[in-house]
């Protein structure tokens, strides 16, 4: 076993031999004797029984020069993934390695050993697996020096950058309306973690549920307290037109006020505040095609539920199906 061992590791660079191999008979490469031997099965018996008793000192000699790895766990941990982490965090100033991240095979930057190695694979396995448990446990201390992410990319993010920013940009607006296009501005009193964050994106695909779901629910608590707007045009009626109407009566509000009219924008809200609207003297009739859009469909709701169209002066949409939710209280 000893010389097809050899045989393996003066091709391959190392004694990390498969369960499943076994030396290619007619290979000039190996020894004649060891053609057609198990030479996995006969590496993991040789690893099974090290853990039991003691080898003889030439075994345990012949071993050690081949730097064999008697913990498979262990000896890629020492020799592969730390030395391949330790270049990476070097090169690249941090070790949020690329799930698809494999170390370039014959570039002497790298360590030999690691060469091929699917670092990226690894370091998810060891963020979300647990993996290598007990080796991150005793690295924990130089993995944090190299920032090693525990938890997932989008957690850390979330965390350190999206959440403080948040904050930050109540401070410094004194509003919740983060625009769309807003990127977080490379100065204090931002946090620098978040310095060029695309924030705007962000608070939209929060708001609509297509990122961030299970940590903006988490931190639902977080994000109220902080005043996030969970509905953009609640928040643009109640923050902006609001107040501009109160501030200047008989004023013409352009583009809103048009789209009010005839794309039926913030009809909900114009609902619940139409006392308010009255009292500051605005009032419009919608355009046909706003309200074939949006009333006709309440009025055959109305019809389904009473029996006819003729809707009560006073009458207030319930807060139940079958009325659309955003409609309640209308």
């Amino acid at each position: 076993m000893l010389a097809a061992l050899r045989a393996y590791k003066t091709i391959n660079g190392d004694t990390l031999v498969p369960q499943s191999f076994v030396v290619p008979s007619g290979d000039a490469c190996w020894p004649r004797v060891a053609w057609g031997y198990a030479l996995g099965y006969g590496v993991n018996n040789l690893r099974k029984k090290a853990g039991k008793y003691k080898l003889s000192s030439r075994m345990d000699t012949e071993l050690k020069e081949m730097n064999f790895a008697l913990n498979v766990l262990q000896f890629q941990w020492d020799e592969i993934i730390m030395p391949a982490l330790r270049h990476f965090y070097q090169v690249h100033g941090h070790t949020d390695v690329p799930r698809t991240f494999v170390v370039p095979d014959g570039d002497d930057a790298w360590p030999r050993l690691s060469w091929n190695w699917q670092l990226g694979v690894t370091v998810v396995r060891v963020r979300i697996e647990n993996a290598y448990a007990r080796q991150v446990k005793e690295s924990k201390e130089e993995l944090k020096e190299m920032k090693l992410c525990f938890e997932t990319i989008a957690e850390r993010g979330w965390n350190e950058k999206i959440l403080p920013a948040l904050k930050v940009f109540r401070q410094v607006h004194h509003h919740r309306l983060v625009g769309s296009l807003f990127k977080v501005p490379h100065a204090a009193p931002w946090p620098e973690e978040a310095w060029g964050l695309r924030l705007g994106p962000i608070v939209s695909q929060v708001r609509f549920g297509s990122n961030y779901v299970e940590l903006a629910t988490r931190d639902k608590d977080i994000l109220n307290e902080i005043g996030f707007a969970w509905d953009h045009d609640v928040s643009i009626w109640n923050e902006r037109i609001i107040p501009a109407l109160q501030a200047a009566w008989n004023m013409a509000l352009g583009k809103q006020v048009y789209d009010m009219k005839y794309h039926g924008h913030y009809f909900s809200c114009i609902g619940r505040d139409i006392d308010r609207l009255k009292v500051l003297g605005f009032s419009f009739e919608l355009r046909l095609q706003a309200w074939e859009k949006i009333v006709d469909p309440l009025l055959d709701i109305h019809e389904s539920c009473f029996g006819d169209k003729a809707v009560p002066h006073d009458f207030v949409i319930p807060s139940q199906a079958p009325w659309p939710e955003k409609r309640w209280g209308v």
